[in-house]
């Protein structure tokens, strides 16, 4: 139960923390995309007004809205999901992506937009930060956990 809890927060820290430091060593340095892994790896700044991809970048309060909605969404699943016994998978899985939705709604509230730093190279021109990361790999996750719960339903 506590792995569950210490989850979220630790995605959101440490999101913010790779965005800190990816700022300071990405901005203004004499090269504009650092590469790593035989350039298989690209790091540059680059500051999404959208949600993944750019989407719904000209609709601030629609995806300020919807922001808000995944993370009450989340919020009630991991309540129902704590009261119960098993559902482990489950609720590492939300938690992952609880704690990576907060990191980039964070960054839209505090500065209007969010801050990826990395791609990779079968798409160089779509950049991640660690909380997107964080919401795929919870999504693997709590995707995998479902394959092993009862049909009886949780809530």
């Amino acid at each position: 139960m506590l792995v569950e809890l210490l989850i979220t927060p630790c995605c959101f820290i440490i999101d913010q923390l790779t965005k800190k430091k990816a700022e300071k060593e990405l901005i203004n340095t004499s090269a504009d995309k650092k590469m790593l892994y035989g350039g298989k790896l690209h790091f540059q700044i680059v500051y999404n007004n959208g949600a993944f991809l750019g989407f719904l970048k000209s609709h601030k309060k629609l995806l300020m809205f919807a922001n808000v909605l995944s993370i009450a969404i989340l919020a009630f699943i991991i309540g129902g999901l704590l009261v119960v016994k098993g559902y482990h998978l489950m609720k590492v899985g939300i938690s992952f992506m609880a704690g990576g939705a907060l990191g980039n709604i964070y960054d839209r509230v505090k500065r209007g937009k969010v801050i990826d730093f990395f791609a990779f190279s079968i798409k160089p021109n779509v950049y991640f930060n660690l909380a997107d990361m964080f919401v795929f790999l919870g999504a693997f996750i709590a995707l995998v956990g479902s394959a092993f719960i009862s049909k009886k339903p949780f809530l």
